[in-house]
């Protein structure tokens, strides 16, 4: 069984993403995941106030202590954010929006490489990242498949994105 296994052994994970704005709220969202049965949440803060994603995180998991707690912190580089996790032990994992794969530069996955060095040096547990390939606001990527084949050496669990929040990815996109 491979690490994320351990983690989640159901066939299919669902992890919800909530848009944090307040404590009152972030609690809500998650009570409700909960109550629903998702296998977790990731918390995610649009704007620069990463205080306010680390104190509604902090209330998440006082009132939910067992339940799988990812993070994404949109403003802050791969490492500074890995850093940030480092801090604190009961944060359950990392989603960062950009993996580092750079489909045309002449060492592709130098970016993704670093960020994978950088949590292995300050996480030595198993700890799952989440990365993300061909996703909204990157370069445009020509061939997702062999991109997808050079991030998974660096990250755990391969995310996308259609064009923008809301617009699913092409089906092409998944060929």
């Amino acid at each position: 069984m491979n690490p994320f296994t351990n983690i989640f052994p159901k066939p299919h994970t669902l992890l919800i993403v909530i848009h944090v704005k307040d404590v009152e709220q972030t609690l809500r969202n998650v009570r409700t995941v909960c109550e629903a049965g998702a296998d977790g949440v990731f918390l995610i803060d649009h704007s620069d106030l990463h205080g306010r994603l680390d104190g509604c995180y902090l209330f998440a998991r006082k009132a939910f202590p067992d339940l799988w707690i990812g993070l994404n912190y949109l403003s802050l580089d791969n490492r500074t954010a890995i850093r940030k996790i480092e801090k604190d032990p009961s944060v359950s994992g990392l989603w960062v929006d950009d993996g580092g794969i750079r489909e045309r530069a002449e060492d592709p996955v130098r970016q993704a490489r670093d960020t994978h060095d950088w949590k292995k040096h300050l996480l030595p547990e198993y700890f799952p990242l989440f990365g993300g390939v061909a996703f909204k606001g990157q370069e445009t990527v020509y061939d997702v498949a062999r991109v997808a084949q050079l991030a998974t050496p660096y990250i755990d669990v391969i995310t996308t994105s259609g064009s923008k929040t809301g617009t699913p990815p092409d089906v092409e996109k998944s060929v």
